[in-house]
């Protein structure tokens, strides 16, 4: 698929709040009709179209509602839409190399929604900022988690636009542990965590 026809910046000044999903490096700029009698181009009338790759995840209803929201977003714009789902959680894939070898042909989707490792994909020249499309959403609907700056943020800029976060960490009660004088923070073994949990145990 030739990616003519939707630049970064064209993207990035109409999709707001789509998909939370990275751009990918190889999005070339809009192709301009030859110059008219004045001497000024004009936009090609040639289709807009956006390829968009959103990932297999665990609850078929959750990818419905995804779909359709990406589905609708093209058509309200009059896009053509190529949308391809990808395995969510599969190893040996290979899916790196393969976005890699897209974007090094120049003939890669134009969005991916997926969970990666931002500074990998920008280590090696995958994606693009979408701190412009991040800023917007934050105006819309606050500021996002400290997680989310961690892990998708480079420097100053947005790398990828925070879509949704699982809780994939472990969780306290900061005001018990500080109640009973134990930094919960300097805990690094199980065995720790059990002898500190039991002294702050109250069965009562």
């Amino acid at each position: 698929m030739t990616q003519s026809n939707l630049s970064r910046r064209t993207f990035l000044k109409m999709a707001g709040t789509t998909v939370g999903a990275s751009l990918l490096a190889a999005c070339a700029p809009v192709a301009t009709a030859p110059a008219g009698e004045a001497g000024a181009s004009a936009p090609a009338t040639a289709p807009v179209s956006l390829w968009v790759l959103q990932t297999a995840d665990f609850h078929p209803d959750y990818n419905d509602f995804v779909k359709k929201h990406i589905e609708d977003f093209a058509a309200s714009k009059g896009w053509e839409l190529e949308l391809a789902d990808v395995a969510g959680f599969v190893a040996g894939g290979a899916e790196l190399q393969k976005i890699a070898a897209q974007v090094a042909a120049d003939d890669s989707p134009d969005l991916i929604q997926r969970n990666y490792s931002v500074p990998q994909y920008n280590q090696l020249g995958l994606i693009v900022p979408v701190t412009d499309i991040v800023n917007e959403v934050i105006a819309k609907h606050g500021d996002t988690g400290a997680r989310q700056k961690k892990d998708l943020m480079i420097d100053a800029d947005w790398y990828a636009v925070p879509f949704h976060i699982r809780s994939d960490g472990g969780w306290a009660r900061k005001d018990l542990w500080d109640a009973a004088g134990i930094d919960i923070t300097a805990i690094k073994t199980y065995d720790e965590l059990r002898d500190a949990c039991m002294e702050i145990s109250d069965p009562s």
